[in-house]
């Protein structure tokens, strides 16, 4: 049986971009703003948990983006993408959440950034993780704040230059410097494992 679709719908779902979405959301469809979370809460959530390394925390701050995105859907100009002005309620999001805590604990899961070798095997596998786990947290968390968002938003979260120039509110410039800085600490202060 041939089975028809209409003009802008793959596999039956209509591909409205996202500005098409958010403006049937702000003109009171709230099925479109069911589509905006279900295209992008992923995403949101790994901005969220690249910043507060807290699965926990990560899912409320990506249910606080959202909700604030909810109430403040009409304030979106176009300026820029909407994914990137929502990414950037994201990261905005995550880096208010932990201004309010005295200390930071930005763990990153060591598959994250390393692939373990293959041929470690057993439970020498496990504490090798956990020891070199531990060398990379230790070392991004001796880089300064700036210098890590930027290294987490462009290697973990694969973010261009661009994007995290946009989201962090500072020049491209400014991001290839902090990256470069960045680099060249965690190079020295990984050196016996690089």
């Amino acid at each position: 049986m041939c089975q028809k679709y209409r003009e802008g719908q793959v596999n039956g779902e209509t591909s409205e971009s996202d500005e098409e979405l958010l403006e049937r959301f702000i003109s009171g469809n709230e099925e479109a703003f069911a589509k905006i979370v279900e295209r992008h809460q992923t995403r949101v959530y790994n901005i969220s948990y690249g910043i507060v390394r807290n699965r926990t925390i990560a899912e409320d701050i990506t249910e606080e983006t959202f909700i604030k995105l909810f109430l403040k859907a009409h304030t979106f100009k176009g300026l820029s993408k909407f994914t990137t002005w929502l990414h950037s309620i994201a990261a905005n999001t995550a880096k208010n959440y932990l201004k309010t805590l005295k200390r930071r604990s930005l763990e990153v899961n060591i598959e994250d950034i390393v692939e373990i070798k293959d041929n470690i095997v057993g439970p020498e596998k496990n504490t090798e993780a956990t020891i070199l786990n531990e060398r990379i947290n230790q070392a991004l968390r001796k880089l300064p704040d700036r210098q890590r968002e930027v290294f987490i938003m462009r290697h973990i979260n694969g973010f261009t230059v661009k994007e995290t120039a946009e989201m962090l509110d500072i020049s491209s410039g400014a991001v290839k410097a902090n990256l470069s800085f960045a680099l060249s600490k965690l190079r020295d202060l990984l050196d016996d494992l690089i």
